[in-house]
């Protein structure tokens, strides 16, 4: 389960959804028991695919995404690439 939150809402997910409470009392209001923050559930999304698999294709989709801007700069610039191990073809 993932979990983040800013003070005012908090987002979870379970595997197959996504979570958003937000908090109802003031800034200066108590909850029964002293807390300072009671959330409570005001949407909830099924995704039909878990979070994770989400989380993962975002998370390789941006992998790619700078490896082919790092390419692109490299070759745009003509610079030089080197080898640490010295001996390298020329590109």
């Amino acid at each position: 389960m993932g979990m983040w939150s800013d003070g005012q809402t908090m987002w979870m997910s379970p595997l197959y959804q996504l979570w958003r409470f937000e908090n109802v009392l003031d800034r200066d209001q108590l909850a029964p028991g002293g807390y300072d923050r009671f959330y409570v559930l005001q949407v909830g999304y099924t995704t039909g695919v878990s979070t994770y698999t989400m989380w993962a294709r975002m998370a390789k989709v941006a992998s790619s995404l700078l490896t082919y801007y790092l390419v692109v700069w490299l070759l745009s610039a003509r610079r030089e690439v080197s080898s640490p191990c010295g001996n390298h073809p020329s590109f």
